[in-house]
């Protein structure tokens, strides 16, 4: 028996300024075929007819045609500090990172996008993003080994392979940020050049 920790309620999906070029659910900056509306341009040789904007190109007495933005998907790579751990035994930092990083998985992995987590403490725990329903039960399986290691090793975060975290994935980072190890992660993270 199996029993996992609540996620926590998540209203809405973040999406990083720099998409991979895989469909998904979030509208990218980048122009092209889509259903959300990006603005209106001038009508040029090739552009569909279908996309004629009447209104604007009667307005305007040229051909302006109906630009719309390209929905891409997103890699989420979920970090979470087990270095410090500070609360009451049920409402810790520790337990509410676990609870968040569940909430934001199932969230991001309904709207298709992968999802991976990386876990700092004594012993460096990570897991690949991916998709689907398996990826969520085996982010919550990684999330339930998660603790407070009694170490003095600092986690290195040059050993965690090129594939748990790929280059541009969004990076949400769980942390109190009351040990020094666990701030040094968050720089080497933004000088690697992912969002956090």
């Amino acid at each position: 028996l199996a029993v996992y920790p609540e996620p926590s309620a998540v209203q809405t999906v973040l999406a990083g300024q720099r998409m991979r070029n895989r469909t998904g659910d979030h509208a990218s900056r980048i122009m092209g075929e889509g259903i959300e509306f990006a603005g209106v341009a001038e009508y040029h040789v090739g552009d569909s007819q279908r996309r004629i904007n009447w209104s604007a190109s009667s307005r305007r007495g040229r051909l302006y045609v109906t630009k719309f933005a390209t929905e891409r998907a997103v890699d989420l790579v979920l970090l979470l500090d087990a270095l410090s751990d500070v609360g009451p035994r049920t409402k810790s930092s520790l337990d509410a990172s676990v609870r968040g990083a569940l909430g934001l998985a199932q969230s991001y992995l309904a709207h298709h996008d992968r999802v991976g987590i990386v876990a700092l403490g004594g012993i460096l725990r990570w897991l690949g993003p991916d998709v689907g329903v398996r990826q969520h039960y085996r982010i919550a399986e990684q999330v339930m080994t998660v603790r407070l290691d009694a170490s003095y090793v600092d986690p290195d975060l040059a050993r965690v392979p090129r594939s748990a975290l790929p280059p541009g994935a969004l990076v949400v980072y769980f942390s109190p940020l009351l040990d020094d190890r666990a701030v040094e992660a968050a720089r080497d993270i933004r000088e690697r050049g992912h969002p956090i």
